[in-house]
């Protein structure tokens, strides 16, 4: 999943969007601020060799879990 996430990114961002981490789920997007980070090139550089993963839950909402 984390290739996949780090793949998206790194394709929005050369196609010229911009790409953006909702974090807390829908809440997160209604709630806005801290909650919307934009993704940089770097902000995915490293995600692979993470232990974790930043996916969906069951809920729909965002999850991050990293060791």
């Amino acid at each position: 999943m984390n290739a996949a996430v780090r793949a998206v990114v790194r394709m929005g961002i050369y196609l010229g969007c911009k790409v953006f981490f909702i974090k807390e789920g829908y809440q997160g997007m209604v709630d806005g601020g801290d909650n919307i980070v934009e993704a940089t090139w770097s902000s995915v550089s490293s995600i692979i060799h993470k232990v974790g993963y930043i996916c969906w839950n069951t809920e729909h909402e965002y999850v991050m879990h990293i060791n």
